[in-house]
């Protein structure tokens, strides 16, 4: 994940838009704020929470012999509680 205040990103917009492209995502500051962020455009709208998760490295794949077998985390965090509740509550509407 990046981090640019906005007269940076203004002046570079191309170079941050082209690591959004691969993947990465773009928060942007207003003096110590932040206020924004960029993050790669998918065929299915905005990432799922669980995506998000991985992106944000709270979750890593875990991997077993043939292949993906779930999710398992990756960091403790003080946000983590806040952003499990949220994908359980995502998961819950879902249903």
């Amino acid at each position: 994940m990046s981090a640019v205040k906005i007269g940076v990103l203004k002046n570079q917009l191309s170079q941050y838009l082209n690591r959004v492209r691969r993947g990465d995502r773009v928060q942007i500051y207003d003096r110590d704020e932040l206020i924004a962020e960029i993050i790669p455009a998918s065929g299915k709208g905005a990432p799922s929470v669980w995506e998000r998760m991985i992106q944000d490295g709270f979750l890593q794949p875990a991997e077993e012999e043939g292949g993906f077998s779930g999710l398992r985390i990756a960091t403790a965090s003080p946000r983590l509680k806040q952003v499990l509740d949220q994908a359980l509550e995502e998961t819950r509407d879902e249903n």
